[in-house]
């Protein structure tokens, strides 16, 4: 390794000491130089942003407009869907309650209906009875259709 050595007036001696003070020097106008350098960057960019034309500040107003009436436009969407959603959750759960209703009045019917009793009372009390094989008559109808009967068929 090389030592430098040089006397500053007295014998003093430093070690490396020109060198080290010549780069500091180096690197302080370095950076004197960057800060100038930005400085004319920044004064370029205000003059610029002086000078802009009423045509680039125009666009840029309706661009900002737009982009508002959008946002805008989305939040109301997006607060008719919610909306929407709400109301179809509120009709679904309606549809269950009737249908929940429905299913147990069916069985109430069901249970309260006795079929041996109501034989008795059709054949005893009201004189009824089965058909025989000519009293019965078919008609064909086209599937998911209906048919009614107005008049006695002879």
């Amino acid at each position: 390794m090389k030592t430098n050595y040089y006397v500053d007036g007295n014998t003093v001696r430093r070690l490396h000491g020109e060198p080290e003070e010549r780069r500091q020097r180096a690197e302080e106008a370095r950076r004197k130089k960057q800060h100038r350098e930005n400085l004319k960057a920044a004064r370029r960019n205000q003059e610029i942003a002086r000078n802009m034309s009423f045509g680039y500040v125009l666009f840029c107003t309706l661009a900002t407009v737009l982009v508002v009436m959008a946002s805008i436009q989305y939040i109301k969407i997006q607060t008719d869907v919610n909306t929407h959603l709400k109301t179809i959750a509120n009709l679904e759960s309606q549809v269950t309650d009737l249908r929940a209703d429905n299913d147990a009045m069916e069985r109430r019917i069901a249970t309260s209906v006795d079929i041996d009793t109501i034989r008795e009372k059709a054949s005893g009390e009201l004189g009824m009875h089965y058909a025989n094989e000519g009293q019965i008559k078919t008609f064909s109808v086209n599937e998911g259709d209906y048919m009614n009967q107005y008049a006695d068929l002879e």
